[in-house]
């Protein structure tokens, strides 16, 4: 009994000791945090993108953890989107994408998303053109049939078309898109209109428009706002040039119906205007007028 109740009475020691101890560290500890918060309450954190501190290499290493990761940098991406201030071509942005592809490849709406949020709110062209490029690539490589499959070569026909002037090899991408089983039969008639100024146009008035619903489904605030004034300036651009294209076109047939080319071309201009009309102002509330080659234009938007 002696020994069982010596035993016992140096468990019993130790074991408040060890809770003293504890108690002890943790207050001690307490008062370290209070000490720093006051030191640094005044300063900033920097909104810098998670995934630019992550290594996928050594992420993909533990298999269940990579998707996990991949979402966390997608949503601390998202979240701080419009809080960093780029402009420069690969952005910050960009790196964090490319990194959560690294990580998840197979997560389609991340290089749509990412590469058209870099081309027409971050104004990062090249790096909308990498992601988008790799998404299409990757989508080709492992024949995946999915209802939105055709969205990435549309998005990045889009952006060559209007942001890299490559008309060449966007054509090439819209009729990529036109070629999946799934996509929506306006875009198997667009695709064979391409080569045309009009069927581009009606690119980029689509893929804005989809863009912009997108963003009114699922954003709110004053930088969603922001960020669909920016759409909006976008897409009013491509309204101009398609009015112009189309009065254009109707003056051409007017000047064959009527003989036109036979009288003064401001005369027939404003006749032409009259048929239809029309006040003589484009979108912008500027005036139209007839340039030394009897194209309709206006003045230019700065």
């Amino acid at each position: 009994m002696y020994f069982f109740a010596r035993g016992f009475v140096g468990r019993k020691s130790d074991t408040i000791l060890w809770f003293l101890l504890c108690f002890l560290t943790a207050v001690l500890q307490s008062q370290v945090r209070s000490y720093t918060k006051d030191l640094v309450s005044s300063v900033e954190l920097p909104p810098q993108y998670v995934g630019l501190t992550v290594n996928p290499k050594i992420v993909r290493q533990f298999l269940g953890l990579r998707f996990l990761v991949a979402d966390l940098i997608w949503v601390d991406t998202l979240y701080k989107a419009d809080i960093v201030r780029e402009k420069k071509s690969f952005t910050d942005f960009y790196h964090a994408a490319k990194v959560i592809i690294e990580l998840d490849p197979n997560n389609l709406y991340v290089y749509y998303f990412s590469g058209m949020y870099l081309s027409v709110i971050k104004d990062d062209i090249a790096g909308s053109t990498d992601i988008l490029k790799e998404g299409a690539n990757y989508l080709e490589g492992i024949n995946l049939e999915r209802s939105d499959s055709w969205r990435l070569p549309f998005a990045l026909g889009y952006n060559l078309i209007f942001e890299e002037q490559n008309i060449e090899e966007g054509a090439h991408w819209i009729q990529k898109a036109s070629q999946y089983e799934q996509a929506p039969p306006y875009l198997k008639s667009l695709a064979q209109r391409i080569s045309t100024e009009k069927g581009r146009l009606e690119v980029g008035a689509r893929i804005l428009s989809d863009l912009h619903q997108r963003t009114l489904r699922t954003e709110a605030g004053e930088l969603a706002a922001e960020k669909r004034k920016r759409i909006e300036k976008k897409m009013l651009t491509i309204a101009h040039k398609q009015e112009l294209l189309d009065l254009n076109e109707r003056f051409s047939e007017f000047l064959l119906t009527t003989g036109g080319y036979h009288y003064s071309r401001n005369r027939v201009f404003n006749l032409f205007l009259r048929s239809m009309s029309h006040s003589g102002k484009d979108l912008y509330g500027k005036y139209l007028f007839l340039d030394l080659n009897g194209k309709i234009v206006s003045t230019p938007v700065h």
